[in-house]
């Protein structure tokens, strides 16, 4: 039973999120927008050659792949999350190798990976 003097009135028939619902949608909101980041600082790395290319790399290959595993397991569980994940390293590595190919201006790898991807 509501208290009588709560300032938020309830609309009826209108279904609302509760707390944790609305916390895991923010978590994956973090999720995308970390990753989203760090490609952006591997790109940047990448094109200017700066001494933080390796970190970059590592985080965009390594610590984002772990972090969508571990917040997809809370959901999925560890068989589908394992699945997304690959696909997502994947990815990740096609994005990293594509990446390396425009910084050599290898026309050719741009374009194989580019019809692979």
């Amino acid at each position: 039973m509501m208290p009588e003097n709560n300032l938020i009135t309830l609309i009826p028939g209108v279904n609302y999120l509760t707390y944790e619902q609305m916390n895991s949608i923010i978590t994956f909101q973090k999720l995308w927008i970390d990753l989203s980041f760090w490609m952006r600082n591997v790109l940047i790395s990448t094109f200017s050659n700066l001494p933080n290319l390796q970190a970059t790399t590592n985080q965009v290959y390594i610590v984002m792949p772990q972090n969508f595993y571990y917040y997809f397991r809370l959901y999925y569980g560890p068989e589908i999350s394992q699945y997304y994940v690959n696909y997502f390293t994947s990815f990740l590595a096609s994005y990293l190798q594509l990446l390396n190919a425009y910084n050599i201006n290898d026309t050719a790898a741009i374009n194989s990976i580019t019809v692979q991807w």
